[in-house]
Protein backbone atom coordinates (compact mmCIF):
# COMPACT_ATOMS: atom_id res chain seq x y z
CA UNK A 1 0.00 0.00 0.00
CA UNK A 2 1.08 3.50 -1.06
CA UNK A 3 0.77 6.73 0.80
CA UNK A 4 2.00 8.21 -2.52
CA UNK A 5 -0.69 10.57 -3.46
CA UNK A 6 -0.92 11.01 -7.64
CA UNK A 7 -0.59 14.67 -9.18
CA UNK A 8 -2.34 15.02 -12.27
CA UNK A 9 -1.47 18.36 -13.99
CA UNK A 10 -3.67 21.42 -15.32
CA UNK A 11 -4.92 20.28 -18.84
CA UNK A 12 -7.18 23.55 -19.02
CA UNK A 13 -8.95 26.05 -16.74
CA UNK A 14 -12.78 25.46 -18.04
CA UNK A 15 -14.48 28.10 -16.27
CA UNK A 16 -14.46 30.33 -12.78
CA UNK A 17 -17.45 30.76 -10.24
CA UNK A 18 -17.55 33.47 -7.44
CA UNK A 19 -18.28 31.53 -3.76
CA UNK A 20 -21.37 32.69 -2.25
CA UNK A 21 -21.73 34.05 1.41
CA UNK A 22 -18.23 34.76 1.89
CA UNK A 23 -16.21 31.76 -0.01
CA UNK A 24 -13.89 32.07 -1.78
CA UNK A 25 -13.83 32.19 -6.07
CA UNK A 26 -13.64 28.44 -7.72
CA UNK A 27 -12.36 27.42 -11.12
CA UNK A 28 -13.36 24.47 -12.86
CA UNK A 29 -10.10 22.48 -14.31
CA UNK A 30 -9.74 19.69 -16.78
CA UNK A 31 -6.76 17.16 -15.76
CA UNK A 32 -4.19 16.34 -18.14
CA UNK A 33 -3.99 11.88 -17.88
CA UNK A 34 -7.57 12.03 -15.30
CA UNK A 35 -10.22 9.87 -17.35
CA UNK A 36 -12.82 11.32 -14.53
CA UNK A 37 -14.81 13.79 -14.06
CA UNK A 38 -13.84 17.82 -14.08
CA UNK A 39 -13.42 19.26 -10.59
CA UNK A 40 -14.04 22.35 -9.27
CA UNK A 41 -10.57 23.85 -6.90
CA UNK A 42 -11.12 26.75 -4.79
CA UNK A 43 -9.33 29.64 -5.47
CA UNK A 44 -6.45 29.94 -2.42
CA UNK A 45 -5.37 26.17 -3.21
CA UNK A 46 -5.05 26.88 -7.09
CA UNK A 47 -3.47 29.80 -7.31
CA UNK A 48 -0.66 28.08 -4.13
CA UNK A 49 -0.36 24.99 -6.67
CA UNK A 50 -0.68 26.55 -9.74
CA UNK A 51 -0.11 30.46 -9.84
CA UNK A 52 0.70 30.39 -13.73
CA UNK A 53 -2.25 28.67 -14.53
CA UNK A 54 -4.62 31.19 -12.53
CA UNK A 55 -2.41 33.87 -14.03
CA UNK A 56 -2.67 32.88 -17.21
CA UNK A 57 -6.60 32.05 -17.23
CA UNK A 58 -7.33 35.66 -15.44
CA UNK A 59 -5.43 37.55 -18.24
CA UNK A 60 -7.29 36.02 -21.10
CA UNK A 61 -10.72 36.41 -19.63
CA UNK A 62 -9.31 40.33 -19.08
CA UNK A 63 -9.93 39.23 -15.05
CA UNK A 64 -7.99 40.11 -11.94
CA UNK A 65 -8.02 38.57 -7.90
CA UNK A 66 -9.81 41.04 -5.17
CA UNK A 67 -11.76 40.21 -2.07
CA UNK A 68 -14.52 40.38 -1.27
CA UNK A 69 -16.70 42.26 1.64
CA UNK A 70 -15.62 39.08 4.16
CA UNK A 71 -12.27 39.48 3.01
CA UNK A 72 -12.25 36.12 0.74
CA UNK A 73 -10.63 35.88 -2.65
CA UNK A 74 -12.63 35.94 -5.62
CA UNK A 75 -12.54 36.99 -9.52
CA UNK A 76 -13.54 40.44 -10.90
CA UNK A 77 -13.47 42.01 -14.20
CA UNK A 78 -10.38 43.85 -14.60
CA UNK A 79 -10.97 47.98 -13.95
CA UNK A 80 -10.84 50.07 -16.90
CA UNK A 81 -9.01 52.90 -16.64
CA UNK A 82 -11.80 55.98 -16.24
CA UNK A 83 -9.52 58.69 -17.87
CA UNK A 84 -8.83 57.80 -21.15
CA UNK A 85 -9.15 60.27 -23.85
Amino acid sequence: MSDVEEQFFVKEVLRHKNGRRGKSSEFLVKWEGYDGEDSWVPLPRFFKDCPEEVQEYLEKNNLEMCRNRSGKQIICPKETPKNLP
